[in-house]
């Protein structure tokens, strides 16, 4: 799909949870074609595991019978609590089939994910993360900040969903990111960055700041 949509080599890829990692697969497989990266609420730097014992381990039948509990703990999970009220319908959040949702949490299996992977992503990337993410820990995700080697991490008021709890600073954070350079963007947002850690920083989070 990539290959048939891509006109030119001027291409950003944004990717959100897991979306991420297909994001950073593409970009290794394609990287001539890709000219920066956006990486919401991804995580670390670490190869992809299914959990062996889940709820998703479940025959689909039985599953679908636990919809409306799983919608409820996905809704609590996502979302920071003193977030503004998201006025999202349970089919709006969950609009896909389980058996398709439990394809997509079993398959999330990459071996080759790991640090060195990571580590050959040489394009700029803006890593975005809410303080409040249930899912994401900001020790993964300033792992990732460290592993890649041209990137900037911004900690925002919100949780696992951005792109929905703060979408007027995510649109204002990607369009400075994709219109300037690395380092005018950093001056221009640099109350809401978290720093990579220097050889001084004898605590990783003695120069983090958040919004």
């Amino acid at each position: 799909l990539f290959d048939r949509y891509t006109k030119d080599n001027n291409n950003i890829l944004v990717g959100h949870s897991y979306g991420t990692s297909l994001c950073t697969l593409v970009y290794n497989e394609r990287r001539s074609k890709v000219q920066k990266l956006v990486l919401i609420s991804g995580g670390g730097p670490y190869a992809l595991a299914p959990e062996k014992f889940s709820l998703f381990s479940l025959p689909t039948t039985l599953l679908s019978c636990f919809k409306p509990v799983i919608i409820k703990v996905f809704r609590k999970a996502c979302f920071h609590s003193s977030s503004k009220k998201i006025s999202l319908s349970d089919t709006e959040l969950l609009s896909i089939e389980i058996s398709f949702l439990k394809y997509v949490m079993k398959g999330q299996k990459w071996d080759e994910g790991d640090e060195a992977y990571h580590a050959m992503i040489t394009c700029p990337v803006l890593l975005l993360l809410g303080k409040h993410d249930n899912f994401i820990s900001l020790i993964d995700e300033m792992s990732m900040n460290l592993v890649l080697p041209s990137s900037v991490l911004h900690v925002l008021e919100g949780g696992h969903m951005l792109p929905i709890e703060c979408c007027e600073e995510v649109n204002e954070l990607m369009t400075s990111f994709l219109c300037v350079d690395m380092e005018t963007h950093s001056l221009k947002h640099a109350a809401s960055i978290c720093q990579k850690p220097t050889v001084e920083s004898t605590v990783i989070f003695s120069k983090v700041t958040e919004v």
